[in-house]
């Protein structure tokens, strides 16, 4: 079971967002602009929460809050084939085309008021009682018309079968699928009913967060993620345990010893002769005791948890990296352990960890060894993550990606956006299915962006700014850098925020390239020269043509050269560019008045409130 999509609205940052799931998923933006709150949203959907606090409710920067409710919706696909079997789960199991695939899918909705509890919800098929069932009043008739005992008694509490089961149990009817008959066509919301829900929550993944806060109790307090993931890695062990189900077979019978009905026993001799006496002074008087003992599910152990670099401590006195990468490293044992029993034929529940920034206080070569674990994990049959980060390096464009087979990964794009219908600045999300995009090329454009993808570690940094620039090698990049460099301050700072520079190394690369970025809804602006060489002039215009509008280019008349007025060097141009861009001044009046007029005018005209003008051919001989 996959989650494929996690729909938010009104909750905390979040106004409105669909979140796009993969194997391996990515939430980026800027600070404070509502990462954190879907990992939150994500856990709570997840808990036994019944209500939010007023602080959950989405609220506008003059503390106004605006909703009075909380929607949270996921999509779950690639349920396994026995998940039809399953109770609480026929008439609810909606077979659509994923990927090209058939995929079992379920939609689940949590609503929280600000007025009362959550409310569950479930897509779910018109469903009509078997002929064959319609006139059972009793467990007893049920059984009679084919169902299994066992079955029945699951479902039912009762001591004589042949009474008609009362009103306020028929709903628990919805547990024995094979009653009832399914039309398949136009499933719609509708409310679990009572007893359902825990049958759909075991069933659903677990879901774990490794926050990026440094607190104590975050780290070995009761509900801290140590403690988390022991108790995670305790529950899988309890599970398949054959002393597990010796626990609970002894408390059973512990339970039968305690029942007050059983006169045979110690417990209701005493119960019997507790109420002779209260009945000796109050004749209407009885006392009922019921024993509670619950179930082996029940037994949550606690861990003393120690962790050892040179000195064994607690592990507040360790360094955060160390705690989190093993609380990582415990994730990664459970996979190997849930897969080992996989493969001997027995399912757990699937696992989604949340994890905050896993770059966070870890030396530059353990985060890139940090990067391929998140990436090992996310390859696994059990396990998915998905991370908020604001570091480029931790995304690995060129994973694998030739690999039909390996897990996709999905980007989503967190910006700040003014809503004129809400009256404020609201957080939208924008999604990025890098692997779709990929898989889209055509062969020969694959393998120009895969070269691109594993030349430059830092590709990914195209999803942390507002605009790109693709320029066409070494050459342009220099003078792109040392042209931002002589920026006045405020333009500078915009620039440096706003702008990332790809260099494509090659006209070719920047076909694919674009063709790749467009295919993500993310169009680049272009700086290439035009060439006189028939083999370079040839790109010209399917460099064009894949932009669409040549708004989105800057075509430098014949050569950089030419455009920065000194001769073209037959070896060692971005240096000999580099030694002539030297000679200017520091400040941006130094910059030679046709490039500048360009750079201005079709590069970057945002900075300066410039706008270019459709249509208009950009190159150095349309510059006064």
């Amino acid at each position: 079971m996959k989650l494929e999509y996690f729909y938010i609205k009104g909750f905390r940052r979040i106004y409105e967002a669909k979140v796009l799931m993969g194997d391996a998923t990515f939430l980026i933006g800027e600070n404070n602009i509502g990462k954190s709150s879907v990992l939150k949203a994500i856990e709570t959907f997840f808990s036994e929460t019944q209500k939010l606090s007023e602080q959950d409710f989405f609220k506008t920067t003059d503390d106004c809050t605006l909703v009075n409710e909380v929607i949270m919706e996921a999509k779950f696909i690639d349920l396994p084939a026995e998940a039809k079997t399953w109770k609480g789960f026929k008439g609810r199991i909606i077979e659509e085309n994923v990927g090209g695939k058939n995929s079992n899918c379920i939609y689940y909705r949590k609503t929280f008021s600000r007025q009362g509890n959550v409310v569950r919800e479930m897509k779910c098929f018109d469903k009509t009682i078997n002929s064959k069932f319609s006139k059972c009043k009793s467990p007893n008739d049920y059984i009679s018309a084919g169902i299994e005992e066992d079955i029945i008694k699951e479902v039912f509490s009762f001591t004589d079968g042949s009474k008609s089961i009362p009103a306020k149990e028929q709903e628990k009817l919805e547990l024995i699928s094979e009653i009832w008959d399914v039309n398949e066509v136009d499933a719609k919301w509708a409310n679990n009913p009572g007893g359902i829900e825990g049958n759909i929550s075991i069933r659903l993944p677990k879901f774990l967060i490794i926050p990026a806060e440094y607190r104590k109790d975050d780290i070995e307090g009761k509900t801290g993620t140590l403690q988390k993931m022991m108790k995670e890695l305790f529950e899988d062990v309890r599970e398949i345990s054959e002393n597990y189900k010796l626990a609970q077979h002894y408390l059973n019978l512990l339970a039968s010893e305690l029942s007050p009905d059983d006169d045979t026993k110690e417990f209701g001799k005493m119960v019997q002769e507790i109420n002779t006496i209260i009945g000796g002074v109050f004749t209407e008087t009885k006392i009922h005791i019921e024993t509670l003992l619950g179930d082996a599910s029940s037994i949550t152990p606690s861990f003393d948890i120690e962790m050892s670099s040179n000195v064994r401590t607690k592990p507040e006195r360790q360094g955060m990296g160390s705690i989190r990468s093993t609380v990582f490293a415990l994730l990664r044992y459970r996979e190997n352990f849930v897969e080992r029993k996989r493969m001997a034929g027995v399912s757990l529940r699937p696992l989604i960890i949340g994890f905050e920034e896993p770059e966070m206080y870890l030396h530059p070569n353990a985060a890139a060894l940090m990067r391929e674990k998140i990436y090992e994990l996310a390859t696994s049959t059990n396990s998915k993550i998905i991370c908020t980060t604001h570091s480029p390096y931790m995304i690995d464009l060129s994973k694998k990606i030739d690999d039909t087979d390996y897990p996709k990964q999905v980007l989503n794009s967190f910006k700040l956006e003014f809503d004129s219908g809400v009256g404020c600045f609201i957080s939208r999300s924008v999604p990025f299915n890098t692997t779709e995009a990929y898989r889209g090329l055509q062969n020969e454009e694959k393998q120009y962006v895969k070269f691109i993808l594993k030349i430059d570690d830092n590709i990914a940094k195209v999803f942390f700014c507002k605009r790109i620039i693709i320029v066409e090698g070494d050459t342009e990049e220099i003078l792109l850098k040392e042209t931002v460099n002589r920026l006045p301050d405020n333009e500078k700072k915009r620039f440096l925020t706003d702008y990332q520079i790809v260099k494509a190394r090659g006209k070719a690369t920047i076909i694919s390239l674009v063709k790749y970025l467009r295919a993500m809804s993310i169009t680049p602006f272009v700086i290439h020269d035009e060439d006189t060489e028939p083999g370079a002039v040839k790109f010209n215009d399917p460099i064009l043509q894949s932009l669409e509008d040549e708004k989105y280019r800057f075509m430098v008349k014949h050569t950089i050269e030419d455009l920065l007025e000194y001769p073209e060097p037959s070896s060692e141009k971005p240096y000999r560019a580099y030694e002539h861009i030297s000679k200017w001044g520091s400040e941006w009046k130094s910059i030679p008045n046709k490039w500048k007029t360009a750079f201005e005018t079709y590069i970057a005209p945002e900075l300066f409130d410039y706008s270019v003008q459709a249509g208009k051919e950009n190159n150095c001989d349309s510059i006064e």
